[in-house]
C-alpha cells in the first residue's frame, strides 16, 4: 500500500497484518462460516420483529378493533376474537423464548469477539452484525474508506472462523420453529 494514501488520510492507521492476502477457497469457506455464525443474531431479530407485528394484528383482532366480523355461533366454531386471543397468548410465549435465544446469541457472539486480537475489528463486527449498521455507516463512524472496512471485516471474519474452529460455541437456544 502506498505511503501517499496513508499520508493523505485515506487509511488513517496501520493495517493489521494479513489483510493483503489473496482469498483462497478455504478462506472463503471460513468467511462464510463466520458470517453465518454472526448473522444469526440479525435473523433472530427479524423473526422477533415479524412475530411482534403479528402480535399487534392479533391484539387488534382480539379487541375487536380490526373491523373483523364475528363468526356466527355454531357447532365447533369459536368467536373470532376468542381465537385471536388464544393465538396471541401462544405468540407471547414464543416471543419470550425468542428474546431469551436472542440474548444467548448476543452473549455467545460477544464471547467470541472478545478473543479477537484487534478490538477495533471486534467493534467493527459488533456494529455490522449486532448493531445492524451498513458498511457506509461504519466507514463514516470510523473515518475509514469503505474498502478498508471491507478488508478489516474480512480479516475479522477469518479470525472469528479460527476461534470457531478451535472452540465450538453452544449456539444458544434453538427454537423448535427455526
Amino acid at each position: 500500500m502506498s505511503e501517499a494514501y496513508r499520508r493523505d488520510g485515506f487509511f488513517p492507521g496501520p493495517e493489521p497484518a494479513g489483510l493483503e492476502e489473496e482469498p483462497s477457497e478455504r478462506e472463503a469457506g471460513a468467511v462464510r462460516e463466520a458470517e453465518a455464525f454472526l448473522s444469526r443474531y440479525g435473523r433472530m431479530r427479524k423473526r422477533i420483529d415479524l412475530r411482534e407485528a403479528e402480535w399487534k394484528r392479533l391484539s387488534a383482532r382480539a379487541e375487536g378493533t380490526a373491523g373483523d366480523f364475528l363468526l356466527p355461533a355454531g357447532e365447533g366454531r369459536k368467536d373470532a376474537r376468542e381465537e385471536a386471543a388464544v393465538r396471541k397468548m401462544d405468540l407471547e410465549a414464543e416471543i419470550r423464548l425468542d428474546y431469551r435465544h436472542l440474548h444467548n446469541l448476543q452473549e455467545e457472539i460477544w464471547r467470541v469477539l472478545e478473543q479477537l486480537e484487534n478490538q477495533d475489528i471486534a467493534l467493527l463486527l459488533d456494529d455490522l452484525y449486532l448493531g445492524g449498521m451498513k458498511m457506509t455507516e461504519v466507514a463514516e463512524k470510523t473515518k475509514y474508506c469503505v474498502r478498508q472496512i471491507q478488508r478489516r471485516k474480512r480479516y475479522g471474519l477469518l479470525q472469528v472462523a479460527e476461534i470457531l474452529r478451535r472452540q465450538r460455541p453452544m449456539c444458544g437456544y434453538v427454537s423448535p420453529l427455526s
